[in-house]
């Protein structure tokens, strides 16, 4: 389950979306701290988007310091 509904806007790239609507969600307590955030294929399968701007998500969130991944645990 994606812990924040989205909404597509034209003109603006998708993965800036996605990234921001995260962020939201983190910051409005829907996504607290230590709590598993979805894989590339759960996020982009619930969000209908390329599993590769899916990635793009989730390295933004990991450079921005808002997400740690750890191999074999999840994000």
């Amino acid at each position: 389950m994606i812990p924040f509904r989205l909404t597509f806007e034209p003109g603006v790239p998708i993965h800036q979306q996605v990234t921001f609507a995260a962020k939201k969600a983190m910051v409005t307590g829907q996504l607290r701290p230590g709590e598993t955030f979805p894989s590339v294929r759960v996020l982009s399968k619930a969000l209908k988007i390329n599993p590769n701007t899916a990635h793009k998500v989730i390295i933004q969130l990991t450079l921005d310091g808002l997400l740690e991944v750890r191999p074999g645990i999840g994000t």
